[in-house]
């Protein structure tokens, strides 16, 4: 998801050097316009990111008997109550 933010974003950014104008540069009218594009590239990478982030926060610790029996570490269930 941020990936895709991140290129629609930079895309919509460069359309302007496409064009011959200034970096940036404003094309199109109401909701397909670059300025949309943009905005919504950057909160597709924020939104991405922020994913990300919480995601990895809550991973559950994993021990190396747990691995093979699929079940939880002691430390997990005390940490959990």
């Amino acid at each position: 998801m941020a990936m895709t933010g991140l290129i629609l974003a930079i895309g919509a950014g460069v359309l302007g050097f496409t064009q011959g104008t200034a970096f940036m540069q404003h094309f199109g009218q109401g909701i397909f316009s670059t300025v949309m594009l943009f905005d919504i590239g950057v909160f597709l990478a924020v939104w991405g990111g922020f994913n990300g982030y919480v995601l990895s926060l809550l991973e559950r610790p994993v021990t190396e008997s747990s691995k093979s029996t699929g079940h939880r570490s002691k430390e997990f269930k005390e940490a959990k109550l």
